[in-house]
């Protein structure tokens, strides 16, 4: 992909989406696995800079949910961003385990938001929830809050938290959501200087 498209700088590389070591191993403390992750992005990272100096995104462990670890112990090279996921329901929906799963990376490093998002009525999921109970709080007061940027996660109608409904045309309440806070022109509010 760097061959290709590297010479493009409105091509950023994603080296991982959503690693994990175990599928079962969810919440609870630092896994300590960033190192074993950050040798094998770093091994990547020469491959594509050998081709492209374009921002490059790592995830974190458990789904790129859990970046604890990195700020400490961050990737070598320039032009490197992260990404963190949250869905409604993880950490009970509580912003306190929110900044504790982030771990304030987004204080030193550039941190993207490549997946968010609520579906009322898709029962049983990891992502079930409401504007009200996820949506406002993770987006206008923790993100906004942070200063952090996102995009919405996902225009098809089956995966999920869906966009679209199955005609591919109706926004869902969770594409609605997004729609509306895309037209208050809402953007990442600069962080004051240290």
């Amino acid at each position: 992909m760097a061959e290709r498209f590297g010479a493009d700088g409105r091509i950023a590389f994603e080296l991982w989406n959503e690693p994990v070591f175990d599928p079962n191993d969810l919440g609870g403390p630092p896994t300590g696995r960033w190192p074993a992750l950050k040798a094998r992005y770093e091994e990547l990272l020469v491959i594509i800079r050998a081709r492209s100096a374009n921002l490059v995104l790592l995830g974190g462990d458990r789904w790129t949910h859990d970046l604890r670890g990195i700020r400490s112990d961050p990737a070598q090279g320039g032009n490197i961003g992260y990404t963190w996921h949250t869905y409604a329901s993880q950490d009970d929906d509580d912003p306190v385990a929110w900044a504790r799963q982030l771990d304030d990376l987004d204080r030193d490093h550039p941190v993207l938001v490549s997946e968010w998002g609520f579906c009322r009525t898709c029962e049983g999921t990891h992502f079930q929830g409401t504007p009200e109970s996820f949506g406002r709080p993770f987006m206008r007061k923790f993100l906004n809050g942070r200063g952090m940027s996102w995009t919405a996660w996902v225009w098809h109608p089956i995966w999920g938290p869906p966009l679209l409904e199955a005609d591919w045309r109706t926004p869902t309440e969770f594409g609605r959501f997004v729609m509306a806070h895309l037209a208050q022109g809402s953007l990442p509010r600069p962080r004051p200087p240290v």
